[in-house]
């Protein structure tokens, strides 16, 4: 097996717990707690400018497949910050 498969397997074994299978990309997309997140947030924010230019008449989000995170539980989850006790 090839040093960097190695390596990921040993990464993906470390951080198992930080790991999601999303149920709304296809083919059983494995990502970060973090990447979901900002996966999420990202699908939200709708860039008028972008949209108003006609430079990607399928809009931007929609084309790097955000819009299946927009309204996802999971994602929303994820996304919100905690609150940091006060010292």
């Amino acid at each position: 097996m090839p040093e960097n498969q190695v390596a990921v397997k040993v990464w993906l074994a470390r951080n198992k717990g930080e790991m999601i299978v999303c149920p709304y990309q296809p083919g059983q997309l494995t990502i970060s707690k973090n990447a979901c997140s900002r996966r999420h947030l990202m699908g939200k924010q709708e860039d008028l400018n972008e949209m108003q230019k006609g430079n990607d008449p399928l809009n931007y989000s929609y084309v790097r497949g955000l819009s299946l995170c927009r309204n996802c539980p999971i994602g929303k989850k994820l996304s919100v910050k905690p609150k940091h006790a006060r010292a």
